[in-house]
């Protein structure tokens, strides 16, 4: 789990120019606290500079973009669906933002490639994550069956075949309404066909597959092409009780560490978000950048025009005073 406020050097934590020039203008010592860093990247001297005024920018803009996508796709949900299988989104916001920072960390170090989305359902996170994608001028290529899940194993009760099953028509629609449809590539089947022999140059790996085995063939023919300076964003990190399971449960996080172990290849691990992790190679850039965002999207979730509102609302005199009355004269 993330510690909250740890001391985090800049160049482990920023794209490389926001650090270089954080440092290089005095702003911040080269170690600092993770919210230190977070509040200053929003002061006026820290806007000034662009590299600085570009990341926070494409920041606020995913931000405020999978936000309003969550909440058309919520909208479009079956009534009282929310928690269950039948919802159209199973990750949010905080989800997307993790990957769409790292994305962008990644570009501030030349890195090449695509972004490789492995399950794709009803398609909430390829619309946030192609606005990402398009801003950086990377492609997004989303890769899943269209058909929901393969068959299951005994060791994975809770799921079914057939689950969180969308048409690829669907998603072509979804994605052509709330998302950018020139920056993504649908990849169809099921991973061991579709994903076999493949030759693209991979900056990042999502992979929101539910199943062991379905992960295990993700990794075993992407494993190749995927850019030892990153690694993988996975969903199933954790159980419904927001606990890491055993290294002999069958999730997908598992199997990518047992396909790594058969390469002899080392990585970290880190729990990013409730089912949300990151597995990353020994290599990869500024793996502490996921330990600056929550705290910075909790201030720049404060600059929206309704949350200023609220708290304008919250601050007045005038107000307070209306609900005191209010409460005393309920009272009589």
């Amino acid at each position: 789990m993330m510690q909250a406020d740890s001391v985090l050097n800049l160049f482990e934590c920023l794209p490389l120019g926001v650090a270089k020039e954080i440092i290089g203008k005095g702003l911040l010592p080269i170690n600092a606290q993770a919210t230190m860093i977070g509040n200053t990247l929003i002061t006026h001297a820290a806007m000034e500079l662009d590299s600085v005024r570009q990341y926070v920018s494409y920041l606020k803009i995913c931000l405020e973009t999978s936000c309003a996508v969550a909440e058309i796709y919520d909208l479009s949900s079956p009534p009282g669906s929310e928690g269950k299988k039948q919802h159209m989104r199973h990750t949010g916001p905080a989800d997307v933002m993790q990957i769409a920072n790292y994305l962008y960390v990644l570009d501030s170090y030349g890195v090449p490639g695509v972004l490789l989305e492995c399950g794709t359902s009803h398609g909430y996170s390829s619309c946030c994550l192609s606005h990402a994608c398009a801003m950086l001028g990377r492609k997004l290529y989303t890769a899943d069956s269209f058909e929901g899940l393969p068959s299951t194993s005994t060791n994975e009760p809770f799921f079914e075949e057939g689950d969180y099953a969308s048409s690829l028509e669907s998603v072509k629609k979804s994605i052509h309404m709330l998302g950018r449809p020139d920056t993504t590539t649908y990849v169809r089947g099921w991973f061991m066909e579709s994903l076999k022999n493949w030759e693209i140059d991979l900056a990042l790996l999502w992979v929101d597959v539910d199943l062991y085995n379905s992960a295990k063939d993700v990794v075993t023919n992407t494993l190749a092409k995927l850019s030892r300076k990153s690694g993988f964003v996975v969903h199933e990190f954790t159980d419904f009780h927001n606990r890491v399971p055993p290294r002999d449960v069958a999730i997908p996080p598992n199997a990518i560490y047992d396909v790594l172990e058969t390469k002899g290849i080392v990585w970290d691990s880190v729990h990013l978000h409730r089912y949300l992790g990151a597995i990353l190679f020994k290599g990869a850039v500024a793996k502490d950048s996921f330990k600056v965002l929550p705290g910075l999207m909790s201030t720049l979730q404060s600059l929206d025009m309704r949350s200023r509102v609220y708290q304008e609302l919250c601050e007045s005199r005038t107000v307070r005073w209306a609900f005191a009355l209010k409460k005393r004269f309920l009272k009589k």
